[in-house]
C-alpha cells in the first residue's frame, strides 16, 4: 500500500514538473530568484509632496517605487531588514499565494479525473491499493508540486537576499508552509467538485469561486459590518438603547443578515487571514500587535480550525465518492 502511494505521488509530481507548464513555471521561479541577486535600495523624496520612500532596484534597471522607507532608526543609512521583510511578504502573498496557487490548480486539475478514466482506473486499482489511498495520493502529489514551486521562489530568494542584504531571517521561509496550507484547502474543494462533476475544469473554476466567496464574507464582516456595530455600540453606550436607530445600515448589521455573515465567517476558510500569517512570519509578531485592526481580526486558532474542518470534510467525501463509484 505504501509503495503504491509513493508510486502514484512520484508519477504525478514528475509528470507535472516535467511537463511544459511545469518547466515554464520553474523557469519563472528561477527568474524571480535571479532578480533578487541584483537587489539595490535607494532613498527617494517625492518632489511634489516631500514624502520619502524607498525604491528597490533590480540590476539597476527595473525598479519598484513606494516601498516602506527602509532607513535605520538614527536615519543614517538603509535598514535592509525592511526590504527583506517587504519582499518576502510580497513574494509569498502575491507571487506564490495568488499566481502560484492558480498555476498549481491548472497543473493538478486533472489528477483525480484522469484517475477516474477507464484505462487509468483499471491500471491503478489492479494494484493492492485501497481507493481512498488513491485519492489521498493524488491530493498529496498536488501539494508537493505547489510546495516545490513555492520552495524554489522563497528558498532561492531567501538565499539571494541573504547574500545581497546580509539578512538571514528564518521567518522568511515559513510562508512556504502557509502557501501550501492555503493550496491544500483550495485543492480539496476542487477535487471534490471534479469528482462530483467528473470534469477537470471544475477543479479550477469552483475553487476560485469558492475562495472569492470566502474573501467576500471576510471583507463584509471586517470592513462593513463590524465598523457599523462598533459605531452603534458606542452611541448606545453613551446615549442609551435605541439611540443609534438613525445610523445607516444599523438594522442590517445587527439583524439577520449580520448574524448570517457571522456564521459564514466562523465556518468558512479565511483567505485574507492567511496573508496575516505571512505578514506575521516575515515581519514578526510586532507587525500584528502594533496594528489594532490587524490585532483584532487576527485569530490563528480560528484560521486553523476552520481550515482543518474543510480539509477533513472535503477529503472525506472525496474518498467515499471514489470508493463507491462504479467504473
Amino acid at each position: 500500500m505504501i509503495t503504491g502511494f509513493i508510486g502514484i505521488v512520484r508519477f504525478r509530481v514528475g509528470g507535472s514538473l516535467k511537463g511544459v507548464l511545469g518547466i515554464l513555471s520553474l523557469i519563472a521561479c528561477l527568474i524571480v530568484v535571479i532578480m533578487c541577486f541584483g537587489v539595490g535600495i535607494d532613498r527617494v523624496t517625492e518632489e511634489a509632496s516631500g514624502v520619502e520612500f524607498s525604491r528597490i532596484r533590480f540590476f539597476g534597471s527595473m525598479t519598484i517605487d513606494r516601498v516602506p522607507l527602509a532607513i535605520t532608526k538614527d536615519g543614517a543609512g538603509h535598514d535592509p531588514t525592511v526590504i527583506h521583510s517587504w519582499l518576502g511578504e510580497t513574494l509569498a502573498s502575491w507571487i506564490c499565494g495568488f499566481v502560484g496557487i492558480f498555476i498549481g490548480l491548472v497543473m493538478t486539475c486533472n489528477y483525480i479525473t484522469s484517475a477516474s478514466e477507464r484505462g487509468s482506473v483499471e491500471l491503478t486499482l489492479s494494484r493492492p491499493i485501497p481507493r481512498p489511498i488513491v485519492v489521498l495520493s493524488e491530493y498529496t502529489a498536488g501539494l508537493i508540486v505547489v510546495g516545490v514551486l513555492t520552495a524554489v521562489v522563497m528558498g532561492g530568494s531567501w538565499f539571494a537576499l541573504g547574500l545581497r542584504l546580509g539578512v538571514w531571517s528564518p521567518g522568511y521561509l515559513v510562508p512556504i508552509l502557509i502557501v501550501v496550507a492555503k493550496f491544500a484547502i483550495v485543492s480539496a474543494v476542487g477535487m471534490l467538485f471534479a469528482l462530483l462533476g467528473r470534469h477537470w475544469a471544475l477543479a479550477i473554476m469552483i475553487p476560485i469561486g469558492f475562495w472569492f466567496a470566502c474573501y467576500s464574507v471576510e471583507q463584509a464582516k471586517d470592513t462593513f459590518l463590524d465598523p457599523i456595530r462598533e459605531q452603534v455600540d458606542s452611541i448606545e453606550k453613551e446615549r442609551g438603547p435605541g439611540a443609534a436607530a438613525g445610523v445607516p445600515m444599523a438594522s442590517l448589521a445587527k439583524g439577520g443578515v449580520g448574524k448570517s455573515v457571522d456564521i459564514l465567517y466562523v465556518v468558512l476558510p479565511k483567505p485574507s487571514k492567511f496573508d496575516y500569517l505571512v505578514k506575521w512570519a516575515c515581519w514578526g509578531r510586532e507587525s500584528i500587535e502594533e496594528d489594532e485592526a490587524l490585532k483584532k481580526a487576527f485569530d490563528p486558532a480560528n484560521i486553523i480550525i476552520s481550515s482543518l474542518a474543510w480539509l477533513v470534510i472535503c477529503l472525506g467525501v472525496c474518498c467515499l465518492l471514489f470508493h463507491f463509484r462504479e467504473f
